[in-house]
């Protein structure tokens, strides 16, 4: 794998053979290492056995990455409400 594709795939996965693999390019943000992980667990999770790269299966892979890192009802109760009606920053900072 030349250098220039390296730096220019997020991650790739393979599950079709005896143990599974999730390949992670670690030069991203840990944030966006997270995502990409849990994007590629989806696929292992809903698309085992499919082709994806489709943008059907990475919607919905992405879809999966944000609902298993942040659920719904987590991310209602502790999201920060505004302080006297304006954004509240530091509790954003402090949540992310």
């Amino acid at each position: 794998m030349s250098e220039r594709y390296a730096k220019e795939v997020d991650a790739f996965s393979m599950f079709e053979t005896v143990r599974p693999l999730i390949v992670l390019n670690r030069q991203d943000a840990g944030e966006r290492v997270n995502f990409t992980a849990a994007h590629e667990l989806g696929h292992a999770v809903m698309h085992r056995g499919l082709e994806t790269g489709t943008r059907e299966t990475e919607r919905q892979a992405d879809r999966f990455s944000s609902a298993f890192l942040m659920p719904a009802h987590g991310f209602a109760t502790e999201f920060p409400r505004p302080v006297a009606g304006r954004m509240n920053w530091d509790g954003l900072l402090r949540m992310k």
